[in-house]
């Protein structure tokens, strides 16, 4: 189900808690994407981009740094509003205020520059804009997990 720290979601309901949160993350911001230009970043396999261009965004842009995982989000999932591209959630290459929505979900506790992280967020929403982001509750899943640096 992970690769690397990746959830990559397969379509088959394991009844994983895991597994149900990422998808509940999704679907919840879904029901803020319509007719909105929306940034997914860190997005890896791409299924939650998926399921925000399904939800009516005008455009999603799904974004990671890793090249396979922006090669394996492509293969999949081909919708005319949906495109997936390399790039790093502290640098992002987009214009300022370029998306009403930004959607970044468990990826602050896997930056080491989490500062910079929110103001790149920050600075590529419009002012009217809505960012999501989400990370793990350490009092529910514990253990240290070394994927996470801060």
């Amino acid at each position: 189900m992970s690769f690397q720290e990746r959830f990559i979601f397969d379509g088959q309901d394991r009844g994983d808690v895991i597994a149900n949160e990422h998808l509940v993350r999704y679907q919840f911001a879904s029901k803020f994407v319509r007719n909105k230009k929306v940034l997914d970043i860190a997005c890896g396999s791409g299924y939650g981009s998926a399921i925000l261009a399904k939800a009516g965004a005008a455009l999603v842009v799904g974004m990671d740094k890793d090249a396979e995982a922006v090669k394996i989000a492509s293969a999949k999932d081909p919708l005319d509003n949906l495109i997936y591209k390399e790039g790093d959630a502290t640098d992002i290459e987009a214009r300022d205020a370029e998306f009403d929505v930004v959607v970044s979900f468990e990826t602050i506790e896997h930056l080491q520059e989490q500062d910079k992280y929110a103001m790149e967020l920050s600075r590529v929403v419009s002012d009217d804009g809505l960012v999501l982001v989400s990370t793990p509750n350490k009092q529910v899943f514990g253990g240290r997990n070394p994927f996470h640096v801060k």
